[in-house]
């Protein structure tokens, strides 16, 4: 598992915003494993994926760090949403079919499988963070644990799905920080 990022631009981001870079992508890659080691978690995914340790370890993830006008931008251009969002996840695997565990992926031909993209906005998270009395680092891995479990095939947009996505959230929080 692994963890893709312009390393100039999250540096940058992170300085700007007093994070410890390295703490970052160390309870990035914490929490990707944790997530993919979580029973049920990969029910949506290609069953070449969610029953191969080895295609686990292969998984890669990218993160990027935006301003408030990129992202509210980016919400506009593919959500339709003309306003600022805290992150935004654009999987790779999208489609139904895909999603469903019997469609036949053929994993033998890439060193990695790119789940997609996470992007966070830094300064939304910042006043997020400030707003419930939690850490800006906890809050930036909150919403990449949020992001990835969407990567996977999770929603939020009825309320039975919505319980069992934070049920979850709450899991991989658990896990990470007692």
């Amino acid at each position: 598992m692994s963890i893709v990022c312009c390393e100039e631009e999250f540096s940058r981001e992170c300085k700007a915003h007093g994070l410890d870079e390295a703490d970052i992508l160390d309870k990035y890659d914490e929490t990707l494993k944790v997530i993919l080691d979580i029973d049920g978690v990969m029910q949506n995914m290609p069953h070449e994926i969610a029953d191969n340790a080895a295609a686990k370890d292969r998984i890669e993830v990218s993160v990027s760090f935006v301003s408030e006008d990129s992202i509210k931008q980016l919400n506009l251009d593919y959500r339709g949403k003309d306003s600022i969002t805290d992150v935004l996840s654009f999987p790779m695997i999208s489609t139904r079919e895909e999603f469903n565990p019997e469609y036949d992926v053929d994993l033998g031909f890439c060193d990695k499988i790119m789940l997609g993209d996470v992007v966070i906005c830094l300064a939304r998270a910042s006043k997020q963070a400030a707003d419930i009395g939690q850490s800006l680092s906890r809050e930036v891995v909150y919403l990449f644990i949020h992001s990835v479990l969407h990567l996977l095939g999770m929603d939020h947009i009825d309320e039975a799905d919505k319980e069992m996505m934070r049920s979850f959230e709450k899991k991989v929080v658990k896990k990470l920080y007692g």
